[in-house]
């Protein structure tokens, strides 16, 4: 495939996909607050271009350009004798769905590298179908969180418990307390990340081993949130006491892989 079938292929299949209808069947009374919003995108699908939706066309235009542009630059960067036909079932899906995240950049950036890697041969083996619906799915602290595993693949994880010591039976007060992600300090954000992604199978959580190096887990119990569970047992019954469970995080197969064709730098 030479540069212009490529662009031609680009330019072809995105300018189809972006120019669907979009806005269909808002037949939901619009509320005051989000009136505006979805009343511009509605003047926009059917042709009556206010400011406020010129604005938003024009925004949303320079992001498709960018989008488009990045996207056959990366391709450049792939030797000729290396570039593909890609898998439609690979392409479609992920250009349909990334029209709608043209304004996140951590979401698009992994869409674009989706489909340039799906076009590499060096790469397609590795890439999956379920990678366009794991992309929807994941928020950019997800992102940031499963690229923490791209530097060590098994990383210390725990869960609080507060322990009644008359029968020996607790409650979970957090789980999937996580803190090897330096740019998010919010436990209660981080366990939430940590559970998606567990669930979309690209980290494994298990409480029933431990890294053997104790000192990982250390840092746990210096944490403010953990002492102010601490604190909290002066407002319980005398027999209470929280216990610290330690566990580990470490990724899967699919998450690897996932990292190796979606999040990590594509070569120059």
């Amino acid at each position: 495939m030479n540069d212009n079938e490529t662009k031609e292929l680009f330019e072809g299949t995105t300018k189809a996909l972006i120019e669907s209808e979009q806005a269909k069947n808002l037949t939901v009374p619009l509320t005051k607050s989000i009136g505006n919003t979805l009343g511009d995108i509605c003047d926009i699908a059917f042709g009556r271009i206010g400011e406020a939706a010129e604005k938003s066309r024009l925004k949303h235009q320079k992001n498709i350009d960018d989008f488009k542009k990045t996207l056959y630059e990366d391709l450049n960067n792939i030797p000729e004798e290396n570039r593909q036909e890609p898998k439609a079932s690979i392409v479609g899906p992920a250009l349909e769905a990334s029209k709608y995240y043209y304004d996140e950049e951590t979401i698009r950036s992994m869409f674009e590298k989706l489909i340039v890697n799906s076009m590499d041969n060096r790469k397609a083996s590795k890439v999956h179908p379920s990678f366009t619906e794991i992309i929807k799915q994941l928020s950019p602290l997800d992102a940031q969180t499963l690229m923490c595993f791209s530097r060590e693949d098994k990383l210390p994880i725990c869960q609080f418990k507060r322990v009644d010591t008359s029968n020996n039976s607790y409650n979970i007060a957090q789980t999937n307390v996580f803190i090897s992600n330096a740019n998010c300090q919010d436990i209660s954000l981080q366990s939430i990340s940590i559970s998606s992604l567990n669930r979309l199978g690209l980290i494994n959580v298990d409480y029933n081993l431990h890294l053997s190096d104790k000192n990982r887990y250390s840092a746990f119990r210096e944490l403010d949130y953990y002492k102010s569970l601490e604190f909290s047992l002066f407002f319980f019954p005398k027999g209470y006491k929280m216990e610290i469970e330690n566990g580990i995080a470490s990724l899967t197969p699919l998450g690897k892989t996932f990292i190796e064709i979606c999040l990590s730098p594509l070569p120059k």
